[in-house]
């Protein structure tokens, strides 16, 4: 059996970490567990119409939150609290505009024309990319594409929408500045996040030894939040689709009223 120490939070042992785990926040995780099997039947219920461009692109969001959902769950059996906290950072990114949709089903059009914004983005990283590499294979197509799409957002007015208009327009500006901004600096490793992985002397003077090991701290309110957002998910995607509120949606939050968010 392979340990912690030569592989990791890839090691064998951690089938007994799992078995702590699970006495300990058992309840919790039974709980997120069935969320996860009764919205993953809900997006198989779900009928997408062709003609309605809301219940594609809704589709496509729901069933992004609902795969990152389920990728924190298996981490959380690891105990990987910072990739867990990049998660919920993750899961605000399509859950934002899928509010949002719902909350105004026009909003789909902007939504989707703004990303001539980043394709003009991701095409000038191109073009830099290969003017310092000397590489002048279809440069000039790339810049004359460059050019087109400048025009068209310019002739069009196509608005450039970000993840704070989004949630602005979902009515999440709190989960916007509190979320998805504190987990941002997990997910860009802003010096102050490392800090976290400093074991210091009572005195706050000299290191000790650098932590990277499983950490269980705010293991309940990690998952009640990704909860949280994936319960929302359900909620706007049945308003988009105009089906009835599933009742495993406040079945979810009864059970889930006790334990810290």
């Amino acid at each position: 059996m392979t340990t912690f120490g030569e592989q990791g939070f890839l090691a064998d042992e951690f089938s007994f970490f799992t078995d702590v785990v699970n006495v300990k926040h058992g309840e919790l995780i039974s709980i997120c567990m069935e969320l996860n099997k009764r919205a993953q039947a809900f997006q198989y219920s779900l009928a997408i119409h062709n003609e309605h461009p809301s219940e594609i692109i809704c589709s496509i969001l729901f069933s992004r939150v609902l795969t990152t959902y389920q990728g924190a769950l298996l981490l959380s059996q690891k105990g990987m609290k910072h990739q867990i906290q990049m998660l919920i950072r993750c899961i605000l990114e399509p859950l934002f505009p899928l509010i949002a949709i719902s909350k105004e089903l026009n909003f789909v059009n902007i939504f989707v024309l703004s990303e001539e914004h980043e394709r003009l983005k991701g095409i000038n990283k191109i073009i830099r990319y290969k003017e310092r590499n000397n590489d002048r294979d279809d440069l000039q197509e790339l810049k004359n594409l460059a050019d087109s799409i400048k025009q068209h957002i310019l002739t069009e007015k196509i608005v450039s929408v970000s993840a704070y208009e989004c949630a602005q327009k979902a009515g999440l500006q709190d989960y916007y500045d509190t979320l998805y901004s504190f987990m941002s600096i997990t997910l860009h490793a802003s010096p102050r996040s490392l800090e976290e992985a400093l074991e210091m002397d009572p005195e706050k003077v000299s290191i000790k030894e650098i932590k990277n090991e499983p950490d269980l701290e705010m293991f309940d309110a990690h998952l009640t939040t990704l909860a949280d957002c994936l319960l929302k998910a359900v909620l706007a995607t049945a308003v988009i689709f105009g089906v009835d509120e599933p009742k495993f949606v406040q079945e979810t939050i009864d059970q889930l009223q006790g334990f810290p968010s």
